[in-house]
């Protein structure tokens, strides 16, 4: 989680120098669209995180039962 949240913090830096060294707005309005993109990937980060621990627990969910035969087959060996 910790590497995530480095990540997302490198990539909107980058994402907002960007914007402001390429935009052809004036100040106010390169300021209103990011804002405006920090604001919505802020409002995304929760569902991609809670939709990537879903998916992290259903993997970890489906080794389980094959953890459990193989440790088993290997008892009964």
């Amino acid at each position: 989680m910790g590497h995530f949240l480095l990540g997302f913090a490198i990539g909107a830096a980058i994402g907002a120098a960007a914007e402001v060294i390429a935009a052809p707005r004036s100040g106010a309005a390169t300021r209103q669209r990011i804002s405006d993109t920090i604001n919505g990937t802020l409002e995304a980060a929760p569902q991609a995180s809670a939709a990537r621990q879903q998916a992290m627990w259903a993997e970890f969910h489906a080794k389980l039962p094959q953890q459990n035969s193989e440790a088993t087959n290997q008892e009964s060996e």
